[in-house]
């Protein structure tokens, strides 16, 4: 979303989209990659967007925050394009790395850090 692939793919798979919620969603996910005091420029790599918007979600008040792997391995591509034809393969995107070499990848363990902060940051809350 970032990137604004998206909007290509869902052209090339025959699926309109609303473009301009799409660019909406983007621009407010760009502000809260950048909310982070840590925050990298509009041209970060997509890991580090990656990471300070998890950040910023793990600094909410949600009870259930969850990562995903498309996220972990800075996939492009979404998984699911609602309304594509026919030809398209939804739900059948393979992850660019094996699952063996997840373990040796930094984008995976700083999401896991960010997240286990706030899972200790949540139990001494609620300890208090």
């Amino acid at each position: 979303l970032a990137t604004g692939s998206d909007i290509k793919r869902a052209r090339a798979a025959g699926a309109p989209q609303n473009e301009e919620g799409l660019q909406s969603l983007r621009d407010k996910l760009m502000k809260l990659a950048n909310h982070s005091p840590d925050a990298p420029p509009p041209d970060a790599s997509p890991a580090a967007l990656i990471k300070n918007v998890y950040a910023a979600l793990a600094a909410a008040p949600s009870r259930v925050l969850l990562a995903t792997l498309d996220d972990a391995l800075a996939v492009e591509e979404r998984p699911n394009i609602p309304g594509a034809n026919s030809e398209w393969s939804n739900w059948s995107t393979a992850l660019p790395v094996p699952i063996e070499d997840f373990e040796s990848l930094e984008l995976p363990k700083q999401i896991a850090q960010v997240l286990a902060r706030r899972g200790a940051a949540n139990e001494s809350a609620q300890q208090s």
